[in-house]
Protein backbone atom coordinates (compact mmCIF):
# COMPACT_ATOMS: atom_id res chain seq x y z
CA UNK A 1 0.00 0.00 0.00
CA UNK A 2 1.26 3.78 -0.78
CA UNK A 3 -0.26 6.28 1.69
CA UNK A 4 -0.90 9.57 0.61
CA UNK A 5 -1.54 12.54 3.43
CA UNK A 6 -2.61 15.69 2.78
CA UNK A 7 -1.11 17.87 5.38
CA UNK A 8 -2.08 20.05 7.40
CA UNK A 9 -5.64 18.57 7.54
CA UNK A 10 -4.12 15.04 7.61
CA UNK A 11 -6.45 13.42 4.91
CA UNK A 12 -5.23 10.80 2.71
CA UNK A 13 -5.81 7.87 0.89
CA UNK A 14 -4.72 4.71 -0.35
CA UNK A 15 -3.50 3.13 -3.16
CA UNK A 16 -3.10 -0.78 -3.11
CA UNK A 17 -0.77 -2.48 -5.12
CA UNK A 18 -1.34 -6.42 -5.14
CA UNK A 19 2.50 -7.73 -4.60
CA UNK A 20 3.71 -11.47 -6.46
CA UNK A 21 5.61 -11.26 -3.09
CA UNK A 22 3.42 -11.28 0.53
CA UNK A 23 5.22 -9.87 3.21
CA UNK A 24 6.21 -12.08 6.01
CA UNK A 25 3.10 -12.72 8.83
CA UNK A 26 5.36 -12.79 11.71
CA UNK A 27 7.27 -9.77 13.03
CA UNK A 28 9.48 -10.31 16.07
CA UNK A 29 10.37 -7.08 18.23
CA UNK A 30 14.32 -7.29 18.64
CA UNK A 31 15.20 -7.38 22.77
CA UNK A 32 15.42 -3.72 23.06
CA UNK A 33 12.03 -3.13 21.10
CA UNK A 34 13.29 -0.74 19.09
CA UNK A 35 13.70 -2.84 15.60
CA UNK A 36 12.58 -5.56 14.30
CA UNK A 37 14.86 -9.07 14.69
CA UNK A 38 13.53 -10.66 11.52
CA UNK A 39 13.85 -7.38 8.90
CA UNK A 40 15.98 -8.66 6.69
CA UNK A 41 13.02 -11.50 6.27
CA UNK A 42 10.73 -8.55 5.20
CA UNK A 43 9.87 -8.02 1.57
CA UNK A 44 10.72 -4.28 0.19
CA UNK A 45 8.26 -3.18 -2.39
CA UNK A 46 8.67 0.72 -3.36
CA UNK A 47 11.67 3.27 -2.88
CA UNK A 48 13.23 6.43 -4.44
CA UNK A 49 9.54 8.54 -4.54
CA UNK A 50 9.58 12.03 -6.04
CA UNK A 51 6.71 14.25 -5.94
CA UNK A 52 5.70 16.68 -8.40
CA UNK A 53 2.93 19.46 -8.60
CA UNK A 54 0.12 17.28 -9.94
CA UNK A 55 2.26 13.97 -10.23
CA UNK A 56 4.38 10.74 -7.46
CA UNK A 57 6.40 8.83 -8.95
CA UNK A 58 7.61 6.00 -7.22
CA UNK A 59 9.82 3.32 -8.52
CA UNK A 60 8.62 -0.11 -7.49
CA UNK A 61 10.65 -3.64 -6.96
CA UNK A 62 9.61 -6.04 -4.83
CA UNK A 63 13.48 -7.06 -3.05
CA UNK A 64 14.50 -8.97 -0.03
CA UNK A 65 18.29 -8.66 1.42
CA UNK A 66 20.81 -11.05 2.15
CA UNK A 67 23.99 -10.48 4.43
CA UNK A 68 27.31 -11.09 2.27
CA UNK A 69 31.07 -10.16 3.37
CA UNK A 70 31.58 -6.77 4.53
CA UNK A 71 32.68 -4.08 1.84
CA UNK A 72 32.46 -0.36 1.98
CA UNK A 73 28.58 -0.16 1.08
CA UNK A 74 27.90 -2.42 3.80
CA UNK A 75 27.50 -5.84 4.38
CA UNK A 76 23.52 -6.03 2.86
CA UNK A 77 23.20 -7.10 -0.72
CA UNK A 78 19.52 -6.49 -2.36
CA UNK A 79 17.71 -9.32 -3.97
CA UNK A 80 15.45 -8.34 -6.51
CA UNK A 81 11.97 -10.47 -6.73
CA UNK A 82 10.45 -8.93 -9.98
CA UNK A 83 11.77 -6.56 -12.03
CA UNK A 84 11.70 -2.78 -11.45
CA UNK A 85 9.06 -0.41 -12.37
CA UNK A 86 8.09 3.32 -12.12
CA UNK A 87 4.64 4.30 -11.20
CA UNK A 88 3.49 7.58 -12.28
CA UNK A 89 0.29 8.08 -10.14
CA UNK A 90 -2.03 11.75 -10.24
CA UNK A 91 -1.61 13.45 -7.03
CA UNK A 92 -5.55 12.15 -6.64
CA UNK A 93 -3.76 8.69 -6.29
CA UNK A 94 -4.97 7.39 -9.95
CA UNK A 95 -2.26 5.09 -12.04
CA UNK A 96 -1.39 7.29 -15.16
CA UNK A 97 1.72 5.08 -15.87
CA UNK A 98 3.76 2.09 -15.58
CA UNK A 99 7.11 2.49 -17.26
CA UNK A 100 9.60 -0.23 -17.91
CA UNK A 101 13.33 1.85 -16.76
CA UNK A 102 16.54 0.82 -18.00
CA UNK A 103 18.95 -1.77 -16.07
CA UNK A 104 20.87 1.13 -14.79
CA UNK A 105 19.01 3.69 -13.46
CA UNK A 106 19.47 4.57 -9.92
CA UNK A 107 18.31 7.90 -9.90
CA UNK A 108 15.37 10.07 -11.13
CA UNK A 109 14.48 13.53 -11.04
CA UNK A 110 10.93 15.63 -12.04
CA UNK A 111 12.05 18.71 -13.57
CA UNK A 112 10.65 21.68 -11.50
CA UNK A 113 7.90 22.82 -14.57
CA UNK A 114 6.50 19.03 -13.44
CA UNK A 115 6.69 18.21 -17.28
CA UNK A 116 10.05 15.82 -17.82
CA UNK A 117 11.31 12.69 -15.89
CA UNK A 118 14.95 12.75 -15.89
CA UNK A 119 17.33 10.71 -15.38
CA UNK A 120 20.72 9.61 -16.28
CA UNK A 121 23.40 6.63 -16.41
CA UNK A 122 26.46 7.17 -13.82
CA UNK A 123 28.56 5.88 -16.83
CA UNK A 124 28.01 8.24 -19.27
CA UNK A 125 27.59 11.82 -19.92
CA UNK A 126 24.08 11.84 -21.30
CA UNK A 127 20.45 12.38 -20.01
CA UNK A 128 17.07 10.54 -20.87
CA UNK A 129 13.74 12.03 -20.59
CA UNK A 130 9.94 11.29 -20.03
CA UNK A 131 7.50 13.34 -21.05
CA UNK A 132 5.14 13.40 -18.32
CA UNK A 133 2.09 15.35 -20.95
CA UNK A 134 1.70 12.06 -22.49
CA UNK A 135 -0.06 10.20 -19.61
CA UNK A 136 -2.19 13.53 -18.55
Amino acid sequence: MLRFFSLPGGEYYDIHVEPKNAQIKNLEPDPRGKSIENGIQMVGYFSNTKIGRDVVISEYQERKYRRVAMTERGNLERVPLTEKFLLVFSRKGKLLAKLSPPDWLEKFHVTPDNRLIVFHPEISDQLFTVDLNQFR
